[in-house]
């Protein structure tokens, strides 16, 4: 939905004509950290952006981007990952409405939301920030937000464009990928939202893309024009590598704006005749026209509804809850029988992931409060470290007990913006938890609170199993809900929970720090898993229910199934029916093609029907093509399960595609032979340059010369507190060009640079002191605050 009317384009292109050249660079970059910059002269006020993915994140004090610094308090809604999981395009409507209300309640223009890139790994350590491993799901999720979202007005940034897959090394990072998983995997979500949503802007990735910086690939801003994106291009906070290319190729905007260097450069240039000034209008008139609707958007301030966003909180994490196992339907409990909670988590929740999304919330609801009479055990402490005190009253507890209840998950420093994970387990003193738990009771359920899958050990002892995701501020009344039977769970998984690390078939390719290979191709998610036959602990679409549910009367007619679903238990309930599709042609996967959430009564049947386009069984071969082959269509309640199947051979193109990628099983066996083969050429190896520059790493000066060695180990003392500190490897896979975030000018860069390569006395009488001092002091005061919280 588009927020920018026609009256406003066109008071945007008479506002055009009378600016100066110095005030059109002026809108280049950022007033500053949250502020788009306005034209005062032409009573054009700032403009003021911010975080949202799972609540409004408002910083009126100092600010970051790491979600470090305190923000203005507010409801967190459950993190976008467990928005996912309820496959209910409609509750995320809702929630972009009320995002957009507190937008407009609070005079903000654009929320940087929402993040729709691919889970390629589970190991991803933003997961919980994005939708899920299948393009479809994210794609209809995304929409349904930003289409409530920009109802209100507000405008979206939708991000991360394209292939930020990893938060390992991100902004140098560079992403190999072949055409058709491009097309297929990590295009087609930007290409359907921008033809279907129109979104205000979209923001690119730290990341290259096949050796490009995001911020500067001419032909990847270019493709969003094609499609029909009419908005302006915006960076990642300090995602610019080349300022000026990035501008001359396609950027706006460039944030934070702390100096106005790139700015005069502009003007500059155009002055001299090296850039015309026709290109740079292009660039700004989008600006100019969401700052003529911001203005009008003023006089529209809402007042917040706060009990009615409480209560769409609440029902989104209803829905969004997983039950993965419930043997001899131990769940849900009875309010008689004596209930072991255990598990620190249970009284300090885990209910939001951190960085960038991290929301200020005076809310939080804990599952103790809601299950007063069950007897509480610690178990660990915050970090999931445990000892025999712990695990002896656990134990004890347990045994006394008729069901044992133990609350672990992730904590908070295992999964965040700006590194990955290194593997799926709990922490050992949980496992340890578990593991006594389960031997003093059989009858024991397990709750997890994580953003992403994870390993638990004694899977097949565990009698019941409960996904309860980052459910933000109202998460324990919900759960308590849902273990009590006051409402049956109807959650199912956004992506595929492995048995074990091993599984993943990613972590068997070759990588280096700056270069990326996406050598699975399209085989990724559950895409590979059910293709390849894997035998994983839960697959996509996954979830049960207190009721059952039977599909009857299947029949397929053209491109639509139709078929009966009964509720044949005694308990509302809601079920997600999935359509996937198959083909026996070489280099194929299993696809979803369609979905729908049902709500029955006990006994109550409805009638269903799936439809979907030619174009959604049509492969990237440059260009998009139906290829001839045997095609199984099927329906049931996740990617595994087939209730009704149909088959139809469909006559169409032959291609022939390399041996190596022919089959999914051969996945494992791929190497970067097979991967140059498929890309067609020999890509070179994007190595650390010998000069040191704007994408040196502070990890590059510590592995080098000993001096450099020495003063930055010296700096980190300063910043970081211990070695297990959670932000040392984000910190150590910065280029240097993050200063300029900072507010370090360009010759205060360049000084530095010299230093580095050599000329230390001509560097440093560049540098200007107190800008570095002022770097360090504010790195200094970021980590005081972390600590603090």
């Amino acid at each position: 939905m588009k927020i920018i009317s026609e009256s406003e384009r066109k008071k945007a292109q008479q506002l055009l004509k009378q600016l100066s050249l110095s005030e059109k660079c002026s809108l280049l970059t950022g007033k500053d950290y949250w502020h788009i910059q306005g034209i005062p002269r032409l009573h054009l006020p700032d403009m003021m952006v911010s975080d949202g993915p799972s609540g409004l994140r408002k910083q009126e004090g100092k600010a970051d981007y790491l979600g470090m610094l305190p923000s203005k308090p507010t409801i967190c809604y459950p993190c976008p990952s467990a928005c996912a999981s309820t496959f209910d395009p409609n509750l995320l409507e809702q929630l972009g409405i009320a995002l957009g209300e507190e937008c407009v309640h609070e005079e903000i223009g654009i929320l940087l939301t929402p993040g729709i890139n691919h889970k390629r790994s589970s190991l991803g350590g933003r997961n919980f920030e994005y939708y899920s491993e299948d393009p479809y799901v994210t794609e209809t999720m995304a929409e349904a937000l930003i289409n409530g979202l920009q109802s209100t007005g507000i405008g979206c940034s939708l991000k991360h464009f394209c292939c930020n897959n990893q938060e390992t090394a991100r902004m140098i990072n560079n992403s190999i990928v072949d055409d058709r998983a491009l097309a297929q995997i990590y295009l087609r979500p930007f290409e359907k939202l921008i033809q279907r949503c129109q979104p205000a802007t979209i923001m690119l990735a730290y990341n290259q893309l096949n050796g490009i910086y995001c911020a500067e690939n001419k032909d990847l801003m270019d493709l969003g024009r094609q499609w029909g994106f009419e908005g302006f291009y915006i960076s990642d906070w300090g995602g610019v590598n080349d300022r000026f290319l990035s501008i001359k190729n396609g950027l706006s905007l460039e944030m934070p704006g702390m100096n106005k260097e790139l700015c005069h450069k502009v003007e500059k240039k155009i002055q001299e005749g090296e850039w015309e000034e026709d290109e740079l209008d292009q660039r700004i008139l989008p600006i100019l026209e969401i700052l003529v609707h911001h203005k009008n958007m003023q006089a529209k301030k809402e007042q917040p509804y706060t009990i009615e966003r409480e209560a769409l909180a609440k029902k989104i994490a209803r829905e969004s809850i997983v039950l993965l196992k419930n043997k001899d339907n131990l769940l849900p409990l009875s309010s008689h029988s004596s209930i072991a909670l255990i598990g620190n988590m249970a009284k300090y929740p885990r209910y939001q992931g951190a960085g960038s999304s991290n929301v200020n919330t005076d809310t939080i609801e804990s599952l103790c409060d809601f299950l007063p009479f069950a007897y509480y055990a610690k178990g660990y402490d915050e970090n999931g470290h445990t000892n025999d005190v712990w695990l002896q009253e656990a134990e004890q507890l347990a045994k006394r007990a008729q069901v044992a209840l133990v609350v672990v998950g992730l904590p908070l420093s295992y999964e965040t913006e700006g590194y990955d994970k290194k593997d799926l387990s709990l922490p050992a003193g949980m496992r340890k938890l578990i593991e006594r738990v389960l031997e003093a009771n059989e009858n024991t359920i397990v709750v997890v609170e994580s953003g992403s899958p994870v390993l638990l050990p004694h899977l097949e002892k565990i009698k019941g199993l409960v996904f309860a995701s980052l459910l933000g501020s109202y998460g324990g009344s919900v759960i308590a809900e849902i273990l009590m039977g006051q409402i049956s769970p109807s959650g199912k998984l956004n992506e595929t929970f492995v048995r074990s690390l091993s599984q993943i078939p990613i972590l068997e390719y070759p990588r280096t720090l700056r270069n990326t290979y996406y050598i699975e191709s399209i085989y990724t998610g559950y895409r590979y898993y059910d293709a390849a036959k894997i035998d994983v602990a839960f697959p996509f679409g996954y979830g049960l229910s207190y009721t059952s549910f039977f599909y009857s009367n299947g029949a397929k007619n053209g491109n639509s199934i139709t078929f009966d679903l009964t509720n044949t238990g005694k308990m509302d309930g809601k079920e997600v029916v999935q359509l996937y599709v198959s083909s026996s042609a070489p280099f194929s996967v299993p696809k979803l093609l369609r979905y729908k959430k049902i709500s029955l009564k006990p006994q109550e049947t409805k009638h269903i029907e799936l439809f979907w386009e030619r174009e959604d069984l049509e492969e990237y071969f440059d260009p998009w093509i139906l290829r001839e082959g045997d095609y199984t269509f099927y329906v049931g309640s996740s990617s595994r399960d087939r209730q009704l199947s149909f088959q139809e051979h469909i006559d169409g193109a032959n291609i022939e595609v390399p041996n190596a990628y022919q089959n999914a099983t051969y996945v494992k066996e791929l190497d970067l032979h097979d991967f140059h083969f498929l890309i067609a050429y020999e890509e070179k190896e994007n190595i650390r340059p010998k000069r040191y520059g704007m994408n040196t790493t502070i990890q590059d000066l510590i592995d080098t010369n000993w001096i450099y060695r020495l003063l930055i180990r010296g700096i980190m003392k300063k910043m970081l507190k211990d070695d297990q500190d959670i932000y040392k490897h984000l910190i150590e896979e910065m280029p240097l060009r993050i200063l300029r975030t900072y507010g370090v000018s360009q010759t205060t860069m360049e000084g530095l640079f010299e230093m580095l390569n050599g000329k230390w006395i001509q560097g440093w009488k560049k540098i200007n002191q107190n800008e570095i001092k002022k770097v360090i002091h504010d790195l200094e005061g970021l980590h005081e605050s972390e600590i603090q919280k």
